[in-house]
Order: C-alpha cells, then structure tokens, then sequence
C-alpha cells in the first residue's frame, strides 16, 4: 500500500509537465456593435406565463373551495382533521373509489404525509377537485 502511494506521488510532477498551454488567439476579438438609438425598427416585447409547479393547468372549476372562515367552521387543528372531516364529502358516488385531487393554497399535495400537521391557521385555500382531473 506505501508502495502505491509512493508511486502515485512520484508520477504527479510528469503528469504536470506532460499538458501544453493553450494557443493565443491569432485574431483579435471584434469590438460589439454600438447602439446608435435611431433604429427605425420597432421594439421587440416578449411576455410569457409561468405555471406553479403542482397547479392545474386549465379551467377546472373546483367541486368544492373552503375559504379560512370554512376551514375554522370545522373546528379542527391540524390538516389531518380536516381531511378526515371532508372525507365523507370527497368520495366518489361512481364507486371507483379514487381520492379526488386536492390543491392547497393553489398547490397540488401528493402526499399527506408532509402536510398532515400543518397548523389550519396556514391554510388560505382548499380545492377539491374531482379524481379525474
């Protein structure tokens, strides 16, 4: 094992002289256009629209929106009790059994686990939306 070491660090100082610098330029660089201000052409304005990652995209009207005041009506701490208390008004009629889709403050939730203790009093909107969205 020293043996390797002692090789490994004897090899270092060729592999340093064995790289070549690089080759200058032959060609200067050209210097950037000026602007002038006396374009005839129009300004060119591009807009563009950003979608929050886990918003539905679309006019999907939600099934059911609980405002702060509808949140705190239920009496319950935590978003765990809340869902607990919605879940006899989300499940579906159709028997499919699929659990509707839940946006909350406008973001989807894909996993109860890392919202469940979360105080209500931090919520300022609940979607529920149907399961096949």
């Amino acid at each position: 094992m020293r043996r390797l070491g002692l090789l490994l660090a004897a090899s270092m100082p060729t592999l340093a002289v064995a790289q070549q610098a690089p080759a200058p330029d032959a060609t200067p660089a050209a210097p950037a256009a000026q602007d002038e201000g006396n374009s005839d052409e129009p300004d060119i304005i591009v807009t563009g629209q950003r979608n929050l990652p886990g918003a539905v995209i679309g006019d999907i009207p939600p099934d059911q929106q609980l405002g702060p005041a509808d949140i705190r009506s239920y009496g319950v701490s935590t978003v765990a009790d809340l869902l607990a208390e919605l879940a006899p008004q989300t499940t579906s009629g159709r028997g499919s059994g699929g659990a509707p889709v839940v946006l909350l403050n406008g973001r989807r939730i894909s996993s109860f686990a890392e919202i469940r203790d979360l105080p209500t009093e931090a919520i300022q909107r609940v979607d529920l939306l149907r399961q096949d969205v």
